[in-house]
């Protein structure tokens, strides 16, 4: 029997693959003009779905970035569904979008909680069904509960280190896993 989960949350977070500073980066940029200093690097980046009642980790969905992150939303979602059935699920403004709401709701029967600020800004209701229902009765207590995704990410990298000793890319993203792993058994023996 699959075990119940009321509220889950989902986002990523990257890693760095290289033990630079950042502090070390800001000093080797001093002087050289803004423009020149702007470079969008490739980094490990793990997806995370976790239950918020007991902060364990219900899937990991590794990949490198920078690419958004509601590419990892349908994987995430079906590795979940296999260890737990998800009732609600909160995520931040980089899932928006119907075919998330949509892929949530209507092929998996959970309800999906995200705010809607994909797009120029405007007056009017988006035309999407559930996203409409986030714009116009967005339930702001439950979506509250969003933080405790944040402090996953933060105690993993904190505990665990935010740079990967791994450097082909096969190996950091079996790192990324294991990483997630460790974090399940320490809320394990914690709980």
């Amino acid at each position: 029997m699959k075990k119940r989960v009321t509220l889950a949350a989902v986002d990523s977070t990257g890693f760095e693959s290289h033990h630079t500073s950042a502090y070390f980066i800001r000093r080797r940029a001093k002087g050289v003009p803004e423009q020149s200093t702007v470079r969008y690097t490739r980094f490990p980046k793990l997806g995370i779905l976790a239950d918020c009642a007991s902060y364990f980790a219900l899937a990991g969905i590794p990949s490198y970035g920078p690419r958004p992150d509601v590419m990892h939303w349908k994987d995430a979602i079906r590795e979940a569904k296999k260890r737990a059935a998800i009732a609600t699920l909160v995520a931040d403004a980089g899932y928006d979008g119907e075919p998330s709401h949509r892929f949530a709701r209507e092929e998996h029967g959970i309800r999906s909680i995200i705010p809607n600020r994909v797009g120029r800004p405007t007056t009017k209701l988006p035309t999407g069904k559930y996203r409409r229902i986030m714009a116009t009765r967005f339930p702001k207590t439950l979506y509250g509960q969003r933080w405790q995704i944040e402090t996953i990410n933060s105690i993993i990298k904190r505990r665990l280190d935010s740079f990967l000793r791994a450097r082909s890319y096969w190996t950091q993203m079996r790192e990324m896993m294991l990483r997630l792993f460790t974090y399940n058994v320490m809320v394990f023996w914690r709980g």
